[in-house]
């Protein structure tokens, strides 16, 4: 369970905090990282809950940026970067990101409205 530790990392936290937030002991989160043992179905739900990501990608069933196909519809590699650093963002970082492109939604409705 390698991906436990690339998101630990990513988001900068430690393993009792992921501990915390998923209700186990940390000394889990270190035998789960280092592959001495494996999570219960359970823990997989919650540390995907807990990461924001899908359980195949804590399981290594998909690539790196997380994905699930639901249109079949492929991301380029711009579109897939964007979203891994979304999923990253705080929340109140979100909210800001939101805000500006909710004013390219503006921008792109008034030039559709200006035109008909």
């Amino acid at each position: 369970m390698n991906r436990i530790k690339e998101l630990r990392e990513e988001k900068n936290l430690s393993q009792l905090e992921v501990a915390k937030g998923v209700e186990t002991s940390q000394r889990n989160i270190g035998r789960w990282e280092s592959g001495a043992n494996e999570p219960t179905s359970s823990f997989i739900i919650k540390l995907a809950n807990f990461f924001n990501c899908s359980i195949d990608y804590l399981l290594g069933r998909e690539d790196d940026f997380g994905f699930i196909q639901t249109t079949g519809e492929d991301y380029t590699s711009a579109e897939k970067r964007i979203i891994s650093i979304y999923r990253g963002l705080s929340e109140r970082e979100r909210e800001i990101f939101d805000n500006l492109v909710n004013s390219f939604d503006d921008k792109a409705e008034t030039k559709k409205s200006s035109r008909a």
